[in-house]
């Protein structure tokens, strides 16, 4: 198991992106909102946002067989011009695109790849952490995009740029949405990937 793996499933299995994030197989808005004003992206697997160039890129299938461009493109433009502020599922019928159980794992770790090279970048000795402190940072960094990891937390990317990083300061400094409920418990799995790793 590396970092990658409890990202997506957890370090005993049982949690990660797979209980954060729905495994959507189709289009759908998310909630997202910039300075308060909603701003609804076009989703899809485990809580990717994307744009149509990347869109068109994943192996969309329609009842078992490669959709074609035009087809991918068009359940695209339908989400995005839809109404926002439903759950995922309010976007299934009006969608015929769809992604396989494999097709969405491997969406999410190449989207993990991205990340990482922002953090690569943010700290140069983030392979020489302990697994559940990698996993940690790269769980927060897939919720908030690099943009808004880069902007809004330098007490946490100052904590991990210490020598030796204090692990335990990124655990305090590492929750996101604390304002809203339902994250409660993936701030404390968070919290917890970096105490492991401060022991």
């Amino acid at each position: 198991m590396d970092a990658i793996d409890i990202v997506l499933h957890g370090a005993d299995g049982n949690g990660g992106l797979y209980r954060w994030e729905d495994p959507i197989p189709y289009f759908y808005l998310d909630n997202h909102e910039e300075d308060g004003v909603p701003a609804p992206l076009v989703t899809t697997a485990l809580g990717c946002a994307l744009l149509l160039p990347e869109a068109l890129t994943l192996p969309w299938q329609i009842n078992g067989r490669p959709a074609t461009i035009t087809e991918i493109a068009d359940d695209f433009t339908t989400v995005k011009n839809a109404s926002f502020g439903y759950k995922a599922s309010f976007y299934e019928d009006m969608t015929q695109c769809r992604l396989t159980a494999d097709a969405i794992e491997a969406f999410a770790r190449k989207r993990i790849d991205t990340f990482l090279g922002t953090l690569n970048q943010t700290f140069p000795t983030l392979t020489t952490w302990p697994l559940t402190c990698q996993a940690g940072a790269i769980d927060l960094i897939y919720g908030l995009g690099a943009k808004k990891f880069l902007s809004t937390y330098p007490l946490f990317i100052g904590y991990g740029k210490q020598t030796p990083p204090n692990f335990k300061g990124m655990a305090a400094q590492g929750g996101s949405n604390t304002n809203i409920a339902a994250y409660n418990d993936r701030n404390q799995a968070r919290k917890l990937l970096f105490l492991q790793g401060a022991v």
